[in-house]
C-alpha cells in the first residue's frame, strides 16, 4: 500500500508539469501547469514563464535566451554576467557561484544573487550553459522570502531541460 502511495505521488508530481518545446530552436524543458507561458520576452528571451501570483507590481518568473554559442569559456561568461548584473540591478551582490549540469549538458554554472527590487529583495539565479552550437542562459527571478518556495520546482525544470536534437 505504502508503494502504491508513493507511485501515486510521483504520479501526480508528474502532472503538475507540463512540457514547452521551442518553436525555432528546438529544446524542451518542463515546467509547472499552472504557469503563464510567454514566447519571447525583454532582452532577447525566447520564453518567459510567469508564477501565477496576484502580485500586479512582480511575479516570480523564469526566462531562456539562446544565442549562438560564444567563444568564451563558461567562466568568462559568467564574469560578464556577474560584471553585467551589478550595472543593470540595483545593489546587486553574487550569493554563491557553482558548476553544475544542467538536463543533459553535463557542464554548467550557476550563480545566484540577490539585488533590491521595487517591493523588496530579490533573489536572481543565471544559469549558463554551453552545448554546441548554442549557448543557454536561463534566468529565474523571485522574492527573497519565495526563493525557498520556488527551489524545487527551477530544481526540476533545470533537470528536465533537454537541448536541440542537433545540439546533442
Amino acid at each position: 500500500m505504502i508503494l502504491c502511495s508513493l507511485a501515486a505521488c510521483q504520479t501526480l508530481e508528474y502532472f503538475r508539469y507540463a512540457t514547452y518545446l521551442d518553436p525555432n530552436y528546438e529544446y524542451s524543458i518542463s515546467h509547472p501547469r499552472s504557469w503563464e507561458v510567454k514566447e519571447g520576452g525583454n532582452l532577447g528571451a525566447q520564453v518567459v514563464f510567469l508564477a501565477p501570483e496576484k502580485n500586479q507590481v512582480f511575479r516570480s518568473n523564469g526566462n531562456i535566451v539562446v544565442a549562438s554559442q560564444s567563444e568564451n569559456d563558461l567562466r568568462t561568461l559568467a564574469d560578464q554576467t556577474i560584471s553585467q548584473l551589478k550595472f543593470v540591478l540595483n545593489n546587486y551582490e553574487v550569493i554563491s557561484q557553482v558548476s553544475k549540469s544542467i538536463g543533459t549538458i553535463s557542464e554548467g554554472i550557476e550563480i545566484r544573487g540577490r539585488y533590491q527590487g521595487n517591493e523588496g529583495v530579490r533573489i536572481i539565479r543565471t544559469i549558463l550553459a554551453k552545448q554546441a552550437p548554442f549557448t543557454y542562459v536561463f534566468t529565474f527571478t523571485c522574492g527573497a522570502n519565495e526563493d525557498r518556495d520556488f527551489s524545487p520546482i527551477i530544481k526540476h525544470m533545470m533537470e528536465s531541460f533537454r537541448p536541440a536534437p542537433q545540439a546533442q
